[in-house]
């Protein structure tokens, strides 16, 4: 079997997972208005942030939005904690088996 193969037989990884989540902000799921789901950091690489526990699904015009603003300005804009959203997400995830909708 071929590594392609192997890959799409694979279970989904964790950033998949989340990426499969609708936008924590405006809900839109998977291939609505702004598409896919991204896999947005809460915490950066650079500052010593990983992928799990620290990851929240944003929509692309949420995620530019997030590294325009900067995360406090848009936590504040948006009435959302990221932080806790992405504890929320990391529940639910090994909670739950998400596949594609």
């Amino acid at each position: 079997m071929g590594a392609k193969a192997r890959a799409f037989l694979d279970p989904p990884t964790y950033t998949e997972r989340v990426q499969r989540l609708p936008c924590c902000v405006c809900r839109r799921r998977i291939g609505h208005t702004y598409g896919p789901a991204e896999a947005a950091h809460v915490k950066s690489r650079g500052a010593g942030g990983g992928e799990v526990g620290n990851l929240v699904p944003l929509c692309h015009h949420h995620h530019e939005r997030q590294h325009r603003m900067g995360i406090k300005s848009f936590q504040a804009h948006y009435g959302v904690n990221l932080a806790l959203e992405a504890e929320r997400v990391r529940q639910y995830v090994e909670a739950n088996d998400v596949r594609e909708s």
